[in-house]
């Protein structure tokens, strides 16, 4: 790693990689870790958590200075669930199109897409899900939604002619890992049912990039951002959820 790095970037997941946003990015001041993948962990979200902490003392160690983090969609989540020795060691959080709750993002794409389209028998699996709040109910309700939508990523985009660039890119790079996917969505079902105001107040400068056509973030979520972090520093781009791929973000 160059040791002028002193920003971290965090991928969606889980079970994602951060090689397209490498690639389009190119900048040599930001270090795109790959988040490690599931393999037999007891606790896999534990480790990937336990991961980035050790990746940000790493940084910080070779740098010799506080490190800023970017975290992008899942990497939010990752990002407040850091203990406070590593929180100390960041001078700076830019989120990007954040997801504190992995499940509950799933559930605002299903919904919104579905009742657009009017889609009532996906609808009725989203609310099979918020009644039953099971890793089984979930995947009933994903795989209904993916089976009519198998292109579904399509919807995290505000222009077509920007996906149709991403999967380009996708066919030069390794796809999601499900075994991770799977077992960390399990995991955070089961166990991680935090929303945003749960979490203790960040010290640190902070930035929030958010999607006006973003489907995985809902008006609510939009208003317990603004009131979390502040106004200020919260700003809405023309995008979907690849805010820093649609348009420049300056880190």
């Amino acid at each position: 790693m160059n040791s002028h790095r002193n920003k971290l970037f965090l991928h969606f997941g889980p079970g994602g990689n951060p090689l397209i946003d490498k690639e389009i990015i190119s900048d040599d001041s930001v270090h795109f870790w790959h988040q490690p993948g599931y393999n037999n962990h007891e606790s896999y979200i534990s480790f990937l958590i336990k991961s980035t902490e050790d990746e940000i003392k790493r940084m910080h160690e070779a740098c010799g200075e506080q490190v800023d983090l970017i975290a992008h969609s899942f990497g939010a989540f990752i990002a407040m669930n850091l203990n406070q020795s590593t929180k100390q060691l960041i001078k700076k959080y830019t989120f990007i199109a954040p997801t504190f709750s992995f499940q509950d993002a799933i559930v605002n794409l299903v919904s919104r897409v579905s009742s657009h389209e009017s889609q009532y028998n996906i609808l009725e699996t989203v609310d099979n899900f918020k009644n039953d709040q099971t890793p089984e109910k979930f995947w009933e309700m994903f795989q209904a939604f993916s089976t009519k939508y198998p292109d579904y990523l399509k919807f995290y985009w505000s222009l077509e002619e920007n996906y149709s660039k991403y999967l380009i890119l996708c066919s030069k790079y390794p796809e999601l890992d499900e075994s991770t996917l799977v077992r960390a969505t399990n995991e955070l079902i089961l166990g991680h049912k935090k929303l945003l105001l749960d979490y203790d107040r960040i010290d640190s400068e902070t930035l929030v990039y958010l999607g006006e056509f973003d489907p995985l973030v809902s008006e609510e979520q939009i208003k317990e951002i603004k009131f979390f972090f502040g106004d200020k520093a919260v700003q809405i781009l023309a995008t979907g959820h690849f805010p820093h791929l649609e348009t420049k973000i300056i880190f």
